[in-house]
Protein backbone atom coordinates (compact mmCIF):
# COMPACT_ATOMS: atom_id res chain seq x y z
CA UNK A 1 0.00 0.00 0.00
CA UNK A 2 1.81 3.67 -0.61
CA UNK A 3 1.51 6.47 1.39
CA UNK A 4 -0.54 9.71 0.69
CA UNK A 5 1.92 11.89 -1.35
CA UNK A 6 2.42 14.59 0.27
CA UNK A 7 1.75 18.03 -1.09
CA UNK A 8 4.13 19.84 -3.48
CA UNK A 9 5.01 23.54 -2.70
CA UNK A 10 6.89 26.18 -5.22
CA UNK A 11 9.31 26.92 -3.06
CA UNK A 12 11.58 24.84 -1.63
CA UNK A 13 11.32 26.94 2.26
CA UNK A 14 7.72 26.36 2.60
CA UNK A 15 8.13 23.14 1.50
CA UNK A 16 11.01 22.54 4.28
CA UNK A 17 8.08 24.37 6.74
CA UNK A 18 5.49 21.34 6.02
CA UNK A 19 8.14 18.46 6.62
CA UNK A 20 9.64 20.11 9.69
CA UNK A 21 6.08 20.68 11.40
CA UNK A 22 4.94 16.84 10.05
CA UNK A 23 8.38 15.70 12.00
CA UNK A 24 8.52 17.32 14.71
CA UNK A 25 4.71 17.78 16.01
CA UNK A 26 1.47 15.78 16.03
CA UNK A 27 -1.94 17.35 15.49
CA UNK A 28 -3.06 18.47 19.31
CA UNK A 29 0.61 20.46 19.26
CA UNK A 30 -0.41 21.88 15.75
CA UNK A 31 -3.57 23.24 16.77
CA UNK A 32 -1.96 24.77 19.73
CA UNK A 33 1.17 26.79 17.58
CA UNK A 34 -1.56 27.66 15.72
CA UNK A 35 -3.72 29.59 18.33
CA UNK A 36 -0.30 30.95 19.61
CA UNK A 37 0.30 32.56 16.54
CA UNK A 38 -3.31 34.02 16.22
CA UNK A 39 -4.80 31.56 14.02
CA UNK A 40 -8.06 29.76 15.45
CA UNK A 41 -8.16 26.11 14.97
CA UNK A 42 -11.30 25.72 13.64
CA UNK A 43 -10.21 27.70 10.37
CA UNK A 44 -7.82 24.87 9.63
CA UNK A 45 -8.67 21.72 7.74
CA UNK A 46 -8.45 18.23 8.76
CA UNK A 47 -7.48 16.06 12.09
CA UNK A 48 -4.29 14.79 11.18
CA UNK A 49 -1.07 16.47 11.51
CA UNK A 50 0.19 16.30 7.71
CA UNK A 51 -3.62 17.63 6.74
CA UNK A 52 -3.29 20.82 9.48
CA UNK A 53 0.26 21.29 8.39
CA UNK A 54 -0.59 21.85 4.88
CA UNK A 55 -3.51 24.05 5.79
CA UNK A 56 -1.63 26.36 8.32
CA UNK A 57 0.43 26.78 5.30
CA UNK A 58 -2.39 27.49 3.42
CA UNK A 59 -3.61 29.96 5.66
CA UNK A 60 -0.70 32.02 6.39
CA UNK A 61 0.34 31.89 2.59
CA UNK A 62 -2.74 33.58 1.40
CA UNK A 63 -2.32 36.40 4.45
CA UNK A 64 1.45 37.50 3.60
CA UNK A 65 2.40 35.50 7.20
CA UNK A 66 4.86 32.68 6.73
CA UNK A 67 7.30 34.79 9.10
CA UNK A 68 4.96 34.08 12.30
CA UNK A 69 5.58 30.21 11.61
CA UNK A 70 8.94 30.94 11.18
CA UNK A 71 9.86 32.55 13.98
CA UNK A 72 7.34 30.20 16.25
CA UNK A 73 9.06 27.21 15.24
CA UNK A 74 12.33 28.60 16.35
CA UNK A 75 10.76 29.47 19.76
CA UNK A 76 9.69 25.77 19.85
CA UNK A 77 12.58 24.02 18.55
CA UNK A 78 15.64 26.09 18.77
CA UNK A 79 17.99 23.35 18.50
CA UNK A 80 16.49 21.31 15.86
CA UNK A 81 15.61 23.98 13.63
CA UNK A 82 18.78 25.55 13.88
CA UNK A 83 20.47 22.42 13.25
CA UNK A 84 18.20 21.61 10.35
CA UNK A 85 17.92 25.00 8.40
CA UNK A 86 20.74 27.69 10.24
CA UNK A 87 19.97 30.79 8.48
CA UNK A 88 18.94 29.28 4.75
CA UNK A 89 15.24 29.52 5.33
CA UNK A 90 15.20 33.45 6.51
CA UNK A 91 17.25 33.74 2.81
CA UNK A 92 14.21 32.54 1.20
CA UNK A 93 12.24 35.53 -0.41
CA UNK A 94 9.01 34.82 1.03
CA UNK A 95 10.74 34.84 4.05
CA UNK A 96 11.86 38.23 4.35
CA UNK A 97 12.76 39.09 8.00
CA UNK A 98 11.41 42.49 6.99
CA UNK A 99 7.58 43.53 8.15
CA UNK A 100 5.11 42.08 5.80
CA UNK A 101 3.27 44.12 3.47
CA UNK A 102 1.02 46.80 5.12
CA UNK A 103 -2.69 46.17 5.17
CA UNK A 104 -4.65 49.12 6.02
CA UNK A 105 -6.00 52.48 5.05
CA UNK A 106 -5.08 56.55 4.95
CA UNK A 107 -7.78 58.42 7.23
CA UNK A 108 -8.63 61.87 5.33
CA UNK A 109 -9.69 63.76 7.54
CA UNK A 110 -6.89 62.45 10.23
CA UNK A 111 -4.63 62.79 7.48
CA UNK A 112 -2.92 59.51 8.99
CA UNK A 113 -2.78 55.89 7.68
CA UNK A 114 -4.00 53.11 10.02
CA UNK A 115 -2.39 49.29 9.48
CA UNK A 116 -4.84 46.47 10.21
CA UNK A 117 -4.36 44.49 13.24
CA UNK A 118 -6.14 41.04 12.52
CA UNK A 119 -8.67 39.55 15.16
CA UNK A 120 -7.52 36.74 17.26
CA UNK A 121 -5.37 35.51 20.21
CA UNK A 122 -2.09 36.87 21.29
CA UNK A 123 0.29 36.67 24.73
CA UNK A 124 -0.36 39.84 26.49
CA UNK A 125 1.85 41.36 29.49
CA UNK A 126 4.30 40.29 31.71
CA UNK A 127 5.34 36.39 33.13
CA UNK A 128 2.51 35.16 34.09
CA UNK A 129 1.53 35.96 30.37
CA UNK A 130 -2.39 36.40 29.68
CA UNK A 131 -3.73 34.76 26.64
CA UNK A 132 -6.21 37.60 25.55
CA UNK A 133 -8.48 37.37 21.94
CA UNK A 134 -9.19 40.86 20.41
CA UNK A 135 -11.43 41.53 17.39
CA UNK A 136 -10.04 43.32 14.43
CA UNK A 137 -9.12 46.53 14.55
CA UNK A 138 -7.04 49.42 12.69
CA UNK A 139 -4.15 51.60 14.10
CA UNK A 140 -2.41 54.58 13.49
CA UNK A 141 1.33 53.21 11.61
CA UNK A 142 2.57 56.37 13.38
CA UNK A 143 2.16 58.90 16.07
CA UNK A 144 0.11 61.37 15.14
CA UNK A 145 2.15 64.62 13.89
CA UNK A 146 2.54 68.35 14.59
CA UNK A 147 1.19 69.28 10.25
CA UNK A 148 -1.91 66.54 11.25
CA UNK A 149 -3.03 67.70 14.68
CA UNK A 150 -2.66 71.77 13.11
CA UNK A 151 -5.60 70.35 10.75
CA UNK A 152 -7.65 69.33 13.91
CA UNK A 153 -6.79 73.10 15.70
CA UNK A 154 -7.76 74.99 12.38
CA UNK A 155 -11.20 73.40 12.58
CA UNK A 156 -11.35 74.00 15.94
CA UNK A 157 -10.11 77.68 17.08
CA UNK A 158 -11.15 77.30 20.66
CA UNK A 159 -8.94 74.29 21.61
CA UNK A 160 -5.46 75.35 23.15
CA UNK A 161 -2.86 74.93 20.66
CA UNK A 162 0.42 72.75 22.39
CA UNK A 163 2.34 75.12 24.76
CA UNK A 164 3.85 74.95 28.01
CA UNK A 165 5.67 77.76 29.79
CA UNK A 166 8.54 75.61 30.99
CA UNK A 167 12.09 75.62 29.68
CA UNK A 168 12.32 71.86 28.27
CA UNK A 169 9.22 72.70 26.08
CA UNK A 170 10.30 75.60 23.99
CA UNK A 171 11.64 73.49 21.48
CA UNK A 172 8.41 71.87 20.77
CA UNK A 173 5.80 74.96 22.09
CA UNK A 174 3.28 76.34 19.28
CA UNK A 175 2.99 79.83 18.79
CA UNK A 176 0.38 80.46 20.65
CA UNK A 177 -1.23 83.57 18.38
CA UNK A 178 -0.41 82.13 15.33
CA UNK A 179 -0.93 78.75 16.03
CA UNK A 180 1.39 76.98 14.18
CA UNK A 181 4.16 74.50 14.74
CA UNK A 182 7.97 75.10 15.35
CA UNK A 183 9.61 75.45 11.78
CA UNK A 184 10.64 71.91 10.53
CA UNK A 185 8.68 69.64 13.09
CA UNK A 186 5.73 69.00 10.59
CA UNK A 187 6.61 65.27 10.60
CA UNK A 188 7.82 65.17 14.35
CA UNK A 189 5.05 63.61 16.90
CA UNK A 190 2.72 66.04 18.53
CA UNK A 191 3.84 66.34 22.10
CA UNK A 192 2.96 68.27 25.06
CA UNK A 193 -0.70 67.14 24.92
CA UNK A 194 -2.82 65.91 27.41
CA UNK A 195 -5.09 62.90 27.47
CA UNK A 196 -8.31 65.24 26.74
CA UNK A 197 -6.54 66.33 23.99
CA UNK A 198 -5.67 63.50 22.44
CA UNK A 199 -9.15 62.36 22.71
CA UNK A 200 -10.79 65.44 21.33
CA UNK A 201 -8.23 65.00 18.27
CA UNK A 202 -9.50 60.96 17.73
CA UNK A 203 -13.36 62.41 18.64
CA UNK A 204 -12.99 65.15 15.60
CA UNK A 205 -11.72 62.51 13.45
CA UNK A 206 -14.23 59.68 14.27
CA UNK A 207 -11.43 57.42 15.60
CA UNK A 208 -11.14 56.61 19.43
CA UNK A 209 -7.61 56.42 21.24
CA UNK A 210 -6.37 52.40 21.62
CA UNK A 211 -7.01 50.46 24.32
CA UNK A 212 -3.91 49.71 26.09
CA UNK A 213 -4.88 45.95 24.97
CA UNK A 214 -4.71 46.92 21.47
CA UNK A 215 -1.21 48.68 21.31
CA UNK A 216 0.29 45.88 23.20
CA UNK A 217 -0.87 43.27 20.15
CA UNK A 218 0.03 45.59 17.44
CA UNK A 219 3.31 46.40 18.64
CA UNK A 220 4.20 42.74 19.81
CA UNK A 221 1.89 40.93 17.43
CA UNK A 222 1.94 37.39 18.57
CA UNK A 223 5.09 35.98 19.67
CA UNK A 224 5.44 37.75 22.79
CA UNK A 225 8.32 39.83 21.56
CA UNK A 226 9.96 42.32 23.52
CA UNK A 227 10.10 44.94 21.09
CA UNK A 228 7.97 45.36 18.00
CA UNK A 229 11.19 44.42 15.40
CA UNK A 230 11.91 41.15 17.69
CA UNK A 231 13.92 40.00 20.31
CA UNK A 232 17.10 41.74 19.69
CA UNK A 233 18.42 44.07 22.06
CA UNK A 234 17.54 48.08 21.56
CA UNK A 235 19.83 49.76 19.40
CA UNK A 236 20.00 53.60 18.41
CA UNK A 237 19.95 52.21 14.94
CA UNK A 238 16.23 51.13 15.76
CA UNK A 239 14.84 53.88 17.79
CA UNK A 240 15.16 57.00 19.67
CA UNK A 241 15.57 56.23 23.05
CA UNK A 242 18.13 57.00 25.65
CA UNK A 243 18.82 60.93 24.98
CA UNK A 244 20.98 59.46 21.66
CA UNK A 245 18.78 61.87 19.24
CA UNK A 246 18.52 64.23 22.31
CA UNK A 247 14.84 65.21 20.97
CA UNK A 248 11.64 63.95 19.20
CA UNK A 249 12.39 62.67 15.29
CA UNK A 250 10.46 62.53 12.41
CA UNK A 251 8.08 59.74 12.13
CA UNK A 252 8.53 56.76 10.12
CA UNK A 253 13.06 57.49 10.19
CA UNK A 254 13.47 54.66 12.38
CA UNK A 255 11.24 52.15 9.53
CA UNK A 256 11.30 49.86 8.18
CA UNK A 257 13.73 47.82 10.12
CA UNK A 258 11.70 48.44 13.51
CA UNK A 259 7.94 48.23 12.56
CA UNK A 260 5.82 46.09 14.23
CA UNK A 261 4.65 42.81 12.86
CA UNK A 262 1.59 44.57 11.20
CA UNK A 263 3.68 47.71 10.11
CA UNK A 264 2.89 50.21 13.23
CA UNK A 265 6.21 52.44 13.07
CA UNK A 266 7.59 54.61 15.72
CA UNK A 267 6.05 52.19 18.48
CA UNK A 268 9.50 52.09 20.56
CA UNK A 269 10.67 55.27 21.54
CA UNK A 270 10.69 58.74 20.11
CA UNK A 271 7.24 59.89 22.60
CA UNK A 272 5.34 57.85 24.87
CA UNK A 273 1.92 57.19 24.07
CA UNK A 274 -1.65 57.91 25.36
CA UNK A 275 -4.00 54.89 25.75
CA UNK A 276 -7.61 54.70 26.48
CA UNK A 277 -7.12 52.50 29.41
CA UNK A 278 -6.90 53.34 33.21
CA UNK A 279 -3.79 52.87 35.02
CA UNK A 280 -3.11 50.67 38.38
CA UNK A 281 0.10 49.39 39.23
CA UNK A 282 -1.29 45.84 39.33
CA UNK A 283 -3.48 46.02 36.38
CA UNK A 284 -5.79 47.87 34.15
CA UNK A 285 -8.34 48.83 36.89
CA UNK A 286 -7.55 52.20 38.12
CA UNK A 287 -9.18 54.41 40.91
CA UNK A 288 -6.57 57.46 41.46
CA UNK A 289 -7.92 58.78 37.45
CA UNK A 290 -4.45 57.84 35.91
CA UNK A 291 -4.36 57.09 32.74
CA UNK A 292 -1.92 54.16 30.21
CA UNK A 293 1.33 55.41 28.60
CA UNK A 294 3.22 53.02 26.15
CA UNK A 295 5.71 52.63 24.15
CA UNK A 296 8.57 54.92 25.50
CA UNK A 297 10.26 58.22 24.49
CA UNK A 298 13.47 60.20 23.24
CA UNK A 299 14.86 60.25 26.30
CA UNK A 300 13.77 56.88 27.98
CA UNK A 301 15.85 53.79 29.65
CA UNK A 302 15.98 50.55 27.09
CA UNK A 303 13.45 48.37 29.69
CA UNK A 304 10.69 51.18 28.99
CA UNK A 305 10.98 50.66 24.87
CA UNK A 306 9.78 46.84 26.22
CA UNK A 307 6.18 46.45 24.43
CA UNK A 308 4.67 44.92 27.84
CA UNK A 309 6.11 47.84 29.65
CA UNK A 310 3.44 50.19 31.08
CA UNK A 311 3.18 53.57 32.58
CA UNK A 312 0.78 55.51 34.39
CA UNK A 313 0.40 59.38 34.45
CA UNK A 314 -2.44 61.65 34.99
CA UNK A 315 -4.37 62.94 32.51
CA UNK A 316 -3.66 66.43 32.70
CA UNK A 317 -0.15 65.82 32.41
CA UNK A 318 1.46 67.46 28.95
CA UNK A 319 5.14 66.84 28.30
CA UNK A 320 7.54 66.72 25.54
CA UNK A 321 8.00 63.32 25.27
CA UNK A 322 4.54 61.96 25.32
CA UNK A 323 2.07 61.98 22.21
CA UNK A 324 -0.46 59.80 20.70
CA UNK A 325 -1.93 57.73 18.06
CA UNK A 326 -5.28 56.92 16.84
CA UNK A 327 -7.60 53.65 16.65
CA UNK A 328 -10.28 52.42 15.13
CA UNK A 329 -12.51 49.47 14.39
Amino acid sequence: MMDDPQPMYEDDATQDFYQFMVDNLDADELEAMAFEIGVDPGELDGALAPELAESLLRYLAQRDDLQLLDLALRDLFPVQYGETFGERLREDAQLDTRPPRIDGYHHDVADTDLVRVPGGPFPYGETPVEHLDLPTFHIGRTPVTNAAYKRFLDANPDHRVPFLDDGDAWPYNWDPVARLYPAGRDDHPVVLVSWDDARAFCGWAGLRLPTEQEWEKAARGVDARRYPWGDDDADPALANYGGNAGETTPVEVYSPDSDSPYGAADMAGNVWEWTASPYDEDGPASVSGARTLRGGAWDSEELELESNFRRGREPELRAPNVGFRVAGE
